[in-house]
C-alpha cells in the first residue's frame, strides 16, 4: 500500500498539474487548433487595482502588502496541522487512509498560499484563474471526507460476520460516492468553460452546499451525543468563516467605503476566513476520524511507540 503522505502527494501534484496545464496551454493550442479561447477569458480572471480595495502600488514587490502577506496563514495552518497528523500517527488513532485524506486536505492548503500570492505579487490573469479553480477540489475532497466518515461510523447494532460484511459493503459504497464527487468536481469545469460570465460561481456555490450537506450528514451520524457536542463547534465555526469568506470578498469595496479603511479589507480578512475554515474542518473531519478508529471521544492516551492504550486515561473518554 502506497504511504498515506506519498498517496496525498501524488494527489495534490496531480490536480495542481492538471489546472496549471489547462490554463496555461489551452489559450495556445486552441489558437494553434483555430478554436477559441473565448471560455478561458482574462477579463473574468478579477486582476488590477480596480478589483481590490486596499490601496494598491504597482511599483512594489507585494503591490498591496496586506493581501500579500495574510496568505502566510495557509501555510502556518499546514504546518500545525502537518504536526497533529504526525501524532495521530504515532498514538494509532487515526488510520492510513484517514492519514491520507488530511494530508491531501494539508498538502492543498500550503500549494494554494503560494498560487494567490504569485496572484497579488503579478496580477497576471492566468494566476487569478488558477486562484479560482484551485478552489473546487478543497470542497470536493472534505465532500468525500465526510462520506467516508459517515459511511465506517460503527454500526452497534451488527456483531460479527454480519458487521463484517455491512463494513465492507458500505466502505464499498463510501469508496463510490466519493468517487462520484470527485468525478462531478472534475466535469464542472466543463461547465465553468462553457459559461465564463456565471460558471464559476454556479459551480463554487454547488461545491459549498453539497459539502455543507455532507458535513451535517455526518454532524447527525451515529447516537452519540457527547460526540456530536464535541463536533458542533468546528461544524459551526467553519460554516461561519465559509460565509465570511464568500461575502467579505464579494463586498470588498463596499466594506472599505463603510469602514473608511484602505489596508484591513474585506478581501484581507476573506483570506483569514477561509485559512481558518480549512483549520476548523480539518478539526471536524479529524475528532470524527479518532472517535470511528478508537471509539474515544477525546484523543486516547498513547503508550509510547505502541500507540493507543487498552484504557481510558485522563486524555480519552471511551464511547
Amino acid at each position: 500500500m502506497v504511504a498515506p503522505f506519498v498517496g496525498a502527494a501524488l494527489t495534490v501534484t496531480a490536480v495542481t498539474v492538471c489546472l496549471t496545464a489547462a490554463i496555461w496551454l489551452w489559450p495556445d493550442c486552441s489558437a494553434a487548433a483555430g478554436m477559441t479561447a473565448s471560455c478561458i477569458d482574462p477579463s473574468l480572471a478579477q486582476t488590477g487595482a480596480i478589483e481590490y480595495a486596499e490601496s494598491f502600488d504597482p511599483n512594489s514587490f507585494l503591490k498591496m502588502p496586506f493581501n500579500a502577506a495574510v496568505n502566510i496563514g495557509y501555510a502556518i495552518v499546514g504546518l500545525v496541522w502537518w504536526r497533529k497528523i504526525r501524532s495521530s500517527q504515532a498514538s494509532g488513532s487515526v488510520s492510513d487512509v484517514h492519514r491520507y485524506f488530511l494530508w491531501t486536505f494539508v498538502l492543498l492548503s500550503m500549494g494554494y498560499g503560494p498560487i494567490q500570492f504569485r496572484r497579488i505579487i503579478t496580477q497576471e490573469w492566468r494566476w487569478g484563474v488558477l486562484d479560482q479553480w484551485y478552489t473546487p477540489p478543497f470542497f470536493a475532497f472534505a465532500a468525500y471526507m465526510s462520506v467516508w466518515c459517515v459511511c465506517e461510523t460503527p454500526n452497534k447494532r451488527m456483531h460479527g460476520s454480519v458487521s463484517d460484511w455491512y463494513h465492507r459493503n458500505v466502505m464499498t459504497t463510501a469508496q463510490t460516492i466519493g468517487t462520484l464527487i470527485l468525478g462531478v468536481s472534475s466535469a464542472s469545469y466543463v461547465f465553468a468553460l462553457r459559461n465564463p460570465r456565471t460558471g464559476f460561481d454556479t459551480v463554487l456555490g454547488l461545491h459549498i452546499l453539497i459539502t455543507v450537506g455532507c458535513c451535517t450528514l455526518m454532524l447527525f451520524s451515529g447516537s452519540d451525543d457527547r460526540l456530536r457536542a464535541r463536533l458542533i463547534g468546528p461544524f459551526l465555526s467553519a460554516f461561519v468563516c465559509c460565509i465570511g469568506f464568500v461575502v467579505l470578498k464579494l463586498y470588498d469595496h463596499e466594506l472599505a467605503s463603510w469602514s473608511g479603511h484602505r489596508a484591513v479589507t474585506g478581501h484581507f480578512v476573506s483570506k483569514i476566513c477561509d485559512f481558518l475554515q480549512i483549520h476548523f474542518m480539518l478539526q471536524f473531519v479529524h475528532r470524527k476520524m479518532i472517535h470511528n478508529t478508537t471509539g474515544f471521544i477525546t484523543p486516547p492516551a498513547t503508550n509510547g511507540v505502541n500507540g493507543v492504550n487498552g484504557v481510558t486515561g485522563m486524555n480519552g473518554h471511551r464511547d
